[in-house]
């Protein structure tokens, strides 16, 4: 049976939500224990967002530059995502809340908006 490879405490986990109506809040709740738990290990996640796949060597030295700026208990945990529509350069998505976007679309943006703004 399926069921066997759990623990009591995710069965009975599972049953509560049942009971309550919850089962569609399960990936909340995953993606919220898994936010505690990286927290609670000291790790950062990190993502680049790039025009096209980056390399493993530009993968490391971002995770070199970006964790001078880490407390020594931390760990960077770094991934890729490609988005052709940046145009170039990278976006930095730093855990939820932090971001440093140096795409080229966002400088053309910026460009096209001070332009439009002195006519």
């Amino acid at each position: 049976m399926l069921g066997e490879k759990y623990s009591e405490t995710t069965k009975n986990f599972f049953i509560v939500l049942a009971e309550n109506s919850r089962l569609a809040e399960t990936t909340k709740i995953i993606d919220a224990y898994q936010s505690i738990m990286t927290a609670s290990r000291g790790e950062v996640p990190v993502t680049v967002i790039s025009a096209k796949e980056l390399d493993p060597k530009t993968l490391a030295q971002l995770k070199t530059s970006l964790g001078k700026f880490l407390d020594p208990n931390q760990k960077l945990i770094i991934s890729n995502k490609v988005n052709p529509s940046i145009l170039g350069g990278l976006m930095i998505e730093i855990g939820n809340d932090k971001t440093i976007d140096l795409s080229v679309a966002s400088k053309l943006a910026k460009l096209n908006k001070l332009l439009t703004d002195a006519i």
